[in-house]
């Protein structure tokens, strides 16, 4: 009898910890997805998590946020964005025509030498975006401040479809910024990138 308990406590205390493994991998896991996986080389064998800090909604003009505290700009490395929120992407349905809002996503690289691949971003905006990667100018894709041109987002009357973009020769060891303004005209708001 005395045998036949310890076994059932081994049992017990064994499943409990599996039990307690798998939750713990689900959560990580849903979290990770949650998150998104934002830049990946080409066969997506490689992602980096990136998190997504997003500007107040701004409908009036000059449509930027102001310098922070020490006079840097929204699209500077140094920027302090603290008093903006984290938010999950897809970011749609703002409720607003002629507005913009303003995104900051944080990543880490340990070793620039450690890339074996070439490594990509995907965007998807309703209406035009402009990005820039460690305070340097990427790309303006889409339309101008407040002009209809979607980029990758199907239900858009002028669309512009590009292939994922190579940001490579933009990243830097230790923490990396991608900073973005979506600019919206009128309908739908819309932003994303994988």
């Amino acid at each position: 009898m005395n045998h036949s308990n310890k076994a059932f406590d081994i049992i017990s205390k064994t499943i409990l910890l599996i039990s307690f493994f798998l939750i713990t991998s689900c959560s990580a896991v849903k979290d990770a997805i949650r998150t998104g996986l934002d830049i990946y080389d080409m066969d997506k064998s490689y992602v980096i998590l990136v998190k997504w800090l997003a500007s107040d909604i701004i409908k009036e003009s000059p449509f930027t946020p102001e310098q922070d505290n020490r006079s840097f700009e929204w699209h500077q490395y140094m920027f302090n964005d603290s008093s903006w929120q984290y938010v999950e992407l897809p970011d749609k349905n703002w409720n607003c025509s002629n507005c913009d809002r303003y995104y900051r996503g944080y990543f880490n690289i340990s070793k620039i030498g450690d890339f074996t691949h070439d490594y990509y971003i995907d965007i998807q905006s309703d209406d035009g975006i402009w990005i820039y990667i460690n305070g340097k100018f990427f790309g303006h894709f889409g339309g101008a401040e407040h002009s209809e041109g979607c980029i990758n987002v199907s239900y858009c009357y002028i669309l512009k479809k590009i292939k994922p973009l190579k940001i490579d020769d933009y990243l830097i060891e230790g923490k990396n910024v991608i900073s973005i303004r979506v600019s919206e005209s009128f309908g739908s708001e819309y932003f994303d990138i994988s």
